[in-house]
């Protein structure tokens, strides 16, 4: 059991110098707007990663308008063989809250379907940055092998602009089911 908390500890301490070495190679970003989003009242809205249309405002309270800018329970959705997954994104401000972290106010969390049950499984948060451009390095050294993703992005601050960076060389493409919930594609 010892061994096994050595072991445990050492990777964990040794994770963030894992990603860093990703940094050097280079990355080709890709507009999410061009992938599935999920979560949305309806799909055309005034702003990309808004749950509702701009001819609600009138309608709607004033609180609920508010907080139909936030992003909680929007996705995107995508697939790619990239080893290393990096996003860029810009939040409409830089809100912080006692009870909650940046990367619940502002962050994004990517999850990736596992190709031999077809579970969704937590890859890791993207944690923002102290300015509006985040910039972020979240998974890297896998298997250059296709994969489903989904971003979920923060429960509050709502997302201008979010990129998906996938090694140069890798394909980043539609995702190969229409929902997340239909479970593995059968070839």
């Amino acid at each position: 059991m010892r061994k096994l908390s050595f072991v445990l500890l050492s990777l964990a301490l040794l994770f963030p110098f894992a990603l860093k070495a990703q940094e050097g190679k280079s990355y080709v970003y890709t507009d999410a707007s061009v992938f599935p989003i999920y979560g949305k009242a309806v799909p055309n809205t005034s702003a990309t990663y808004e749950r509702l249309p701009a001819s609600l405002e009138g309608v709607t309270r004033k609180d609920v308008w508010g907080l139909a800018h936030h992003s909680a329970g929007i996705s995107v959705r995508f697939r790619s063989n990239s080893p290393s997954i990096k996003l860029r994104w810009v939040s409409f401000g830089l809100a912080t809250m006692n009870h909650m972290t940046d990367t619940g106010t502002r962050g994004l969390d990517l999850y990736t379907q596992d190709p031999v049950d077809g579970h969704w499984r937590f890859a890791r948060s993207a944690r923002p940055q102290r300015d509006t451009l985040n910039d972020v390095l979240v998974i890297g050294n896998m298997e250059p092998v296709m994969r489903e993703y989904i971003v979920y992005f923060s429960l509050y601050e709502g997302v201008k602009r979010l990129e998906i960076g996938v090694e140069e060389g890798s394909v980043i493409d539609q995702p190969a089911l229409d929902s997340p919930k239909k479970g593995l594609q059968r070839a």
